[in-house]
């Protein structure tokens, strides 16, 4: 009984150990934020966020947002965000993020039918974090 016992608490700490590896290296490492050029990035003006706090923060919004109903034709985006994570993956994200507006909305650059709106509160916190780098 105790060759079993062990043998469950071995494959208990070997599935943790698997799933923490894949769950940091899921991680981003850097988000890039671009004001938009139609709907490529201007190479010229990027902000780049390497903070912890700060790439958390930007995440949990976007996983936070929600996803709007039906097929959406929009404008160009105002930024163009890259998140960058461990090794070399990149995701793209299209923000509408205007500062005379209370709401933002993204779309995944994979995903262009479909809209996720972000709530007055987390625009709000976008906003600190975007507006203030791009002067």
């Amino acid at each position: 009984m105790k060759k079993k016992s062990r043998y469950i608490i071995i494959i208990i700490i070997i599935g943790f150990s698997i799933s923490t590896y894949f769950y940091l290296n899921s991680r981003y490492e850097k988000i890039d934020i671009f004001t938009a050029a139609g709907f490529a990035k201007d190479e010229s003006s990027p902000i780049s966020v390497t903070d912890r706090k700060t790439l958390i923060e930007i995440s949990s919004i976007v996983k936070s947002s929600v996803k709007m109903d039906g097929i959406v034709n929009v404008v160009q985006p105002d930024y163009v965000l890259e998140f960058k994570s461990f090794p070399d993956k990149i995701r793209t994200i299209y923000l509408w993020l205007n500062k005379d507006s209370n709401k933002g909305m993204l779309m995944y650059k994979n995903k262009t039918e479909t809209g996720y709106s972000i709530s007055e509160e987390n625009a709000e916190k976008l906003k600190q974090i975007v507006l203030p780098l791009e002067n």
